[in-house]
């Protein structure tokens, strides 16, 4: 499983980028992602989330996590993707925003770090198709988060 980190250049701290490393690839086993999986991570600052947002959900607010799967494209976008022959299953890209993350931490009680995680699996859930629009979607999308995360808590703070 590959894992590709960016990080914003207007964050003031900086995750581990070897840790976000290694708890996205365990999250992407729980998950049940093919062996071959290629994600991208960015933890993004409040502008970049904001902006992207808007640019894509049409909201001009700030949100936790999005996740933007390699076959979804924008609305009116008509341009395909071309995939390298490189024999990846290329999932699609998961954006968090530190800031939130941190804000959400402290309601909830816990590190950072682990908010982060939860964030990233829930993005991660939503590229291998899972939803939370309806009822029943939502809960087995929320059964499985809570399998994941019991499967990382050892690599939680």
């Amino acid at each position: 499983m590959k894992v590709n980190i960016l990080l914003d250049e207007e964050l003031s701290s900086i995750p581990d980028a070897g840790w976000l490393e290694k708890i996205s690839r365990k999250i992407l086993a729980l998950a049940g992602a093919p062996e071959n999986a290629e994600v991208g991570l960015y933890i993004s600052g409040e502008n970049m989330m904001r902006d992207t947002n808007l640019e894509w959900r049409g909201q001009d607010a700030l949100t936790d996590v999005l996740a933007f799967a390699l076959s979804e494209r924008k609305t009116g976008d008509n341009s395909g993707f071309i995939l390298p022959p490189d024999g990846m299953t290329h999932l699609g890209q998961v954006v968090v925003c530190l800031n939130v993350a941190e804000v959400q931490a402290e309601e909830n009680e816990h590190s950072t770090d682990t908010e982060i995680a939860v964030l990233i699996a829930h993005g991660i859930l939503h590229l291998l198709s899972y939803d939370h629009e309806k009822a029943d979607d939502a809960k087995k999308m929320q059964a499985k988060e809570a399998e994941i995360l019991a499967g990382i808590k050892s690599d939680l703070p």
